[in-house]
């Protein structure tokens, strides 16, 4: 898509993943523009857009869900896959990018096993 120096598109695509409801899984997409005036700085604009098309990417995955609670305790969850999102990308979803391979939080004694906190 064409567009002039003054203008900033940013796109992003968010995939939402709930390993613990079978591997139910939906993908968000959002995109923002702005203009990007001479006396703005082009990486603030630049951080806005970006910050504002993520927003948008999380908002439209997460009105794909929907979370049933019954008696307060039990949780069942759904993913309306009839809804679209507002313009057509190609996921790409194939491996992760980025793979966590272990994690140590601040507040983490050593030898303490990470598995065992409860939140």
């Amino acid at each position: 898509e064409d567009s002039d120096e003054t203008t900033i598109k940013y796109v992003s695509v968010v995939s939402l993943e709930f390993p613990g409801f079978g591997g139910l899984c939906c993908e968000g997409a959002g995109m923002s523009e702005e203009f990007c005036d001479a006396g703005d700085s082009f990486l603030s604009v630049l951080m806005s857009t970006a910050k504002r098309s993520l927003g948008e990417a999380f908002i439209a995955a997460w009105g794909k869900v929907l979370l049933v609670v019954l008696d307060g305790h039990r949780v069942q969850l759904e993913i309306n896959t009839l809804k679209t999102d507002s313009f057509f990308y190609n996921p790409l979803w194939g491996e992760p990018e980025v793979a966590v391979n272990e994690v140590q939080y601040p507040d983490q004694e050593d030898g303490e096993d990470p598995t065992t906190d409860s939140f």
